[in-house]
């Protein structure tokens, strides 16, 4: 199996690191008719992207998680290795073997279910306003970042009220790929802002007395 190494480590950025949901501690990649399908979500944000499947290349069924420990060993490599960022990816049980810029890595699957990541992602916008967190918001453009030459990646995001927005993932053109984002729930208590600005000028005692 080959998995566009660049791609992967930009999906990661959504991945949850949470010891409770482990689950969601890595990269999900299925088959899906001619295209590999990533994706990696922490209930808050989440992206997925896909790319073509090489010829004869086969994957799971069910498909399967790369966890994130693995991935983070993973250097990307300075120069595309033959034309390409492809990995070469084994599986042999519940153990998972990468092979990418002369390197191994090996470690055991996520053992885990997946969530059915399908029912989030918004059919539309509603333009309406909402407040999100901006550290999510960062994440989206590293992600771009690594799969972009522009050095001043960008992301826009269509809002959708209190519903789950879509991220364009600017930059990264040369890929099937989004993001996806849920708003800041709740009322935010507008700040005491009235100690910041200037006193009123007071007149001296002497204008006073005329």
């Amino acid at each position: 199996m080959l998995l566009d190494m660049k791609l992967l480590k930009a999906v990661r950025f959504a991945a949850s690191t949470e010891e409770t949901r482990y689950y969601l501690q890595g990269v999900h990649v299925k088959a899906q008719g001619e295209h590999v399908v990533m994706c990696a979500t922490d209930g808050h944000r989440m992206i997925v992207a896909r790319h073509k499947i090489e010829e004869g290349d086969e994957y799971p069924l069910n498909g399967f998680i790369i966890p994130l420990r693995l991935i983070d060993r993973i250097k990307i490599a300075k120069r595309k290795m033959n034309g390409n960022d492809d990995a070469a990816l084994s599986i042999e049980g519940d153990t998972i073997t990468i092979r990418y810029a002369g390197d191994v890595f090996v470690d055991k699957l996520v053992d885990g279910t997946f969530p059915d990541y399908t029912r989030v992602i918004p059919k539309g916008w509603s333009n309406e306003v909402a407040q999100y967190n901006p550290a999510y918001l960062l994440d989206f453009v590293k992600a771009v970042k690594i799969v972009s030459d522009d050095s001043k990646p960008s992301i826009t995001v269509h809002y959708n009220g209190l519903d789950p927005a879509v991220v364009n993932l600017n930059g990264g053109n040369i890929y099937d790929w989004f993001g996806v984002i849920m708003p800041i729930r709740g009322d935010r208590p507008f700040p005491d802002t009235e100690w910041a600005k200037a006193p009123k000028a007071q007149p001296d005692q002497a204008d006073q007395a005329a």
